[in-house]
């Protein structure tokens, strides 16, 4: 019985794996932002430093529609582009870090860090993201958050969505989850 068990998964899966799949990847040279960041976690923390970040994306549904698009290049590019403009030549601030004490005083983001160290940016030169470390690891993930609030990728079929967030060549995270619908026809985690 046991061997009729694993018969039947592994035929599963070789059907899942025949299952056709179209795959749209978006990588353009104008995807690139510049920022500053460190990285800090319990008794450790880098020299304030940047990058010339890239991002991509691949979207991937089993069919097309009837205008022959998985999802239109434009749509895509424009989202892309807007979330490259909004990180550009910022710092970006992780304000769930758990060893940065981070205040507004005045129109300044100031930051100390477990080490001591004093850091004062100005406002408007500062991103603030909710996450606890500006790794490529969790800005791929939040990338990949945005890209499902900008792009109705539901009502296109598409079920998983890529992010590749790049800080510098041969170094980049690829962060990949399935995405479906909702009640109400909206993108939601898989959680």
């Amino acid at each position: 019985m046991a061997a009729l068990g694993q018969k039947r998964k592994a035929e599963e899966f070789v059907a899942a794996e025949e299952q056709e799949k179209y795959s749209l990847v978006v990588r353009k040279a104008d995807f690139k932002f510049n920022a500053a960041h460190f990285c800090a976690y319990k008794g450790f923390r880098e020299k304030l430093h940047g990058h010339n970040y890239k991002l991509g994306v691949r979207l991937e549904s089993s069919s097309y529609g009837a205008d022959g698009y998985i999802l239109d290049f434009c749509p895509v590019k424009k989202a892309i582009r807007a979330i490259c403009s909004t990180f550009n030549e910022r710092f970006l601030c992780p304000v769930h870090s758990d060893v940065l004490k981070i205040t507004k005083k005045n129109k300044n983001i100031e930051l100390v860090t477990e080490d001591g160290s004093f850091f004062s940016f100005p406002e408007d030169d500062v991103l603030m993201l909710p996450l606890k470390h500006t790794t490529v690891e969790e800005l791929s993930s939040y990338v990949w958050s945005l890209v499902t609030e900008k792009l109705d990728l539901a009502q296109r079929g598409i079920d998983t969505l890529e992010v590749t967030v790049e800080e510098t060549p041969g170094q980049q995270c690829c962060y990949r989850r399935r995405v479906k619908t909702g009640a109400e026809g909206v993108v939601q985690n898989d959680e």
